[in-house]
Protein backbone atom coordinates (compact mmCIF):
# COMPACT_ATOMS: atom_id res chain seq x y z
CA UNK A 1 0.00 0.00 0.00
CA UNK A 2 3.23 2.21 -0.84
CA UNK A 3 1.96 5.77 -1.93
CA UNK A 4 -1.69 5.34 -0.49
CA UNK A 5 -2.75 8.17 2.01
CA UNK A 6 -5.95 7.65 3.90
CA UNK A 7 -8.02 10.06 1.77
CA UNK A 8 -7.34 7.74 -1.11
CA UNK A 9 -8.19 4.44 0.06
CA UNK A 10 -11.94 3.48 -0.52
CA UNK A 11 -13.26 1.90 3.00
CA UNK A 12 -16.40 0.44 3.40
CA UNK A 13 -18.27 1.07 6.73
CA UNK A 14 -21.05 -1.08 7.89
CA UNK A 15 -23.14 0.58 11.03
CA UNK A 16 -26.65 0.57 12.40
CA UNK A 17 -30.12 2.31 12.74
CA UNK A 18 -32.16 1.96 15.73
CA UNK A 19 -35.63 4.30 14.80
CA UNK A 20 -39.07 4.34 15.80
CA UNK A 21 -42.01 6.05 13.72
CA UNK A 22 -43.89 8.37 15.80
CA UNK A 23 -47.36 7.80 13.59
CA UNK A 24 -47.41 4.20 13.78
CA UNK A 25 -44.98 3.05 17.03
CA UNK A 26 -43.01 1.10 14.58
CA UNK A 27 -39.38 -0.08 15.72
CA UNK A 28 -36.58 -1.44 14.54
CA UNK A 29 -32.59 -1.88 13.36
CA UNK A 30 -31.86 -1.67 10.20
CA UNK A 31 -27.98 -2.39 8.95
CA UNK A 32 -26.67 -0.10 6.03
CA UNK A 33 -22.73 0.09 4.30
CA UNK A 34 -21.55 2.64 2.86
CA UNK A 35 -19.20 2.24 0.29
CA UNK A 36 -17.32 5.05 1.30
CA UNK A 37 -16.03 6.20 4.42
CA UNK A 38 -14.11 9.18 3.80
CA UNK A 39 -16.71 10.68 1.51
CA UNK A 40 -19.97 10.09 3.37
CA UNK A 41 -21.72 12.90 4.70
CA UNK A 42 -24.67 12.92 7.14
CA UNK A 43 -27.08 13.49 3.65
CA UNK A 44 -25.46 10.09 2.00
CA UNK A 45 -26.57 8.32 5.07
CA UNK A 46 -30.39 10.10 5.23
CA UNK A 47 -30.84 9.24 1.85
CA UNK A 48 -29.56 5.63 2.42
CA UNK A 49 -32.08 5.23 5.18
CA UNK A 50 -34.77 6.75 3.28
CA UNK A 51 -34.17 4.03 0.91
CA UNK A 52 -34.46 1.06 3.11
CA UNK A 53 -37.06 2.15 5.87
CA UNK A 54 -39.13 4.82 3.21
CA UNK A 55 -38.50 7.65 6.04
CA UNK A 56 -38.67 10.47 4.29
CA UNK A 57 -34.92 12.83 4.22
CA UNK A 58 -36.91 15.71 5.33
CA UNK A 59 -38.42 14.16 8.51
CA UNK A 60 -35.35 12.27 9.75
CA UNK A 61 -34.08 13.30 12.82
CA UNK A 62 -30.91 11.72 13.87
CA UNK A 63 -28.84 11.05 16.94
CA UNK A 64 -25.70 10.19 17.64
CA UNK A 65 -24.21 9.25 21.13
CA UNK A 66 -27.38 10.94 22.40
CA UNK A 67 -26.45 14.31 20.59
CA UNK A 68 -28.94 15.70 17.78
CA UNK A 69 -26.58 15.39 13.98
CA UNK A 70 -28.55 18.92 12.53
CA UNK A 71 -25.17 19.57 9.77
CA UNK A 72 -26.14 17.60 6.94
CA UNK A 73 -23.09 18.33 4.75
CA UNK A 74 -20.78 17.10 7.81
CA UNK A 75 -18.45 14.31 6.66
CA UNK A 76 -19.15 11.16 9.09
CA UNK A 77 -15.40 11.57 9.86
CA UNK A 78 -16.38 14.26 11.60
CA UNK A 79 -18.54 12.17 14.27
CA UNK A 80 -15.55 9.97 15.27
CA UNK A 81 -17.58 7.35 13.64
CA UNK A 82 -16.40 3.80 14.27
CA UNK A 83 -17.45 0.96 12.51
CA UNK A 84 -20.39 -1.03 13.67
CA UNK A 85 -21.54 2.29 15.94
CA UNK A 86 -24.98 2.94 15.69
CA UNK A 87 -27.67 6.08 15.06
CA UNK A 88 -30.76 6.60 16.67
CA UNK A 89 -33.82 8.01 14.24
CA UNK A 90 -37.01 9.46 14.98
CA UNK A 91 -39.38 10.39 12.37
CA UNK A 92 -43.25 11.46 11.58
CA UNK A 93 -44.13 8.66 9.07
CA UNK A 94 -43.54 6.13 6.56
CA UNK A 95 -43.86 7.38 3.05
CA UNK A 96 -44.09 6.03 -0.70
CA UNK A 97 -40.86 8.33 -1.87
CA UNK A 98 -40.45 6.04 -5.23
CA UNK A 99 -44.27 5.92 -5.74
CA UNK A 100 -44.88 10.09 -5.32
CA UNK A 101 -41.83 10.67 -7.91
CA UNK A 102 -43.43 8.52 -10.45
CA UNK A 103 -46.71 10.32 -9.73
CA UNK A 104 -44.59 13.69 -9.95
CA UNK A 105 -42.74 12.86 -13.21
CA UNK A 106 -46.37 12.08 -14.54
CA UNK A 107 -47.90 15.45 -13.61
CA UNK A 108 -44.41 17.26 -14.91
CA UNK A 109 -45.28 15.46 -18.29
CA UNK A 110 -48.79 16.70 -18.07
CA UNK A 111 -47.90 20.58 -17.37
CA UNK A 112 -45.14 20.50 -20.02
CA UNK A 113 -47.88 19.04 -22.73
CA UNK A 114 -50.36 21.32 -21.74
CA UNK A 115 -47.78 24.36 -21.69
CA UNK A 116 -46.82 23.22 -25.39
CA UNK A 117 -50.26 23.23 -26.41
CA UNK A 118 -51.16 26.94 -25.58
CA UNK A 119 -47.62 27.33 -27.44
CA UNK A 120 -46.44 29.13 -24.12
CA UNK A 121 -49.23 31.68 -24.00
CA UNK A 122 -51.80 31.79 -21.06
CA UNK A 123 -55.04 31.65 -22.33
CA UNK A 124 -57.15 35.07 -21.52
CA UNK A 125 -60.03 34.14 -18.80
CA UNK A 126 -62.11 37.02 -17.82
CA UNK A 127 -63.25 36.61 -14.82
CA UNK A 128 -66.52 37.83 -13.50
CA UNK A 129 -67.86 39.10 -9.92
Amino acid sequence: MAGKTFQSLKLSWTFYVDYSCENDSETGRTKLIVPDFATTSIRDIKHAIQDAIRAPVCDQQLFYQGQPITDDDMPLTRLYFRQGDCFRLQFLAVADIPGMSELLDVLKLSAQEIVEKLHRQLPDIETRL
